[in-house]
């Protein structure tokens, strides 16, 4: 798997929370896309959900189980949330890709662009 394929917006939305993961820029000079991820609304019992983090993302690499982690370089964060941090992407499609959270948790995004 390359990186340039997971180039766009992707979004899970669950209930009152969207939750974004974006690589905005890829660089072909550099190899480099600029990312985010960020979840925002309330949840189910109301409480206000308000969460993000930016970095780059150099490169994807391969765990040898079909499965390839996102590690992020220079990570900005709202606070240090390691289950959204920590991501894997478990299936990818042209429209869906499966991200396995940091928590083991494995969660759906369409495509958006």
């Amino acid at each position: 798997m390359r990186l340039q394929e997971l180039f766009g917006v992707w979004r899970h939305m669950h209930g009152g929370v969207i939750t974004d993961f974006a690589i905005r820029h890829f660089d072909d000079k550099t190899g480099k896309g600029m990312s985010r991820f960020g979840i925002h609304g309330v949840d189910k019992v109301g409480n206000e959900i308000d969460y993000a983090w930016e970095g780059a993302i150099t490169t994807l690499t391969d765990n040898g189980d079909t499965t390839f982690s996102i590690p992020i370089n220079k990570m900005n964060k709202t606070e240090d949330k390691p289950e959204y941090q920590d991501l894997k992407v478990w299936m990818l499609t042209d429209m869906v890709m499966t991200l396995e959270l940091g928590n083991g948790e494995r969660v759906d995004f369409n495509r958006l662009r």
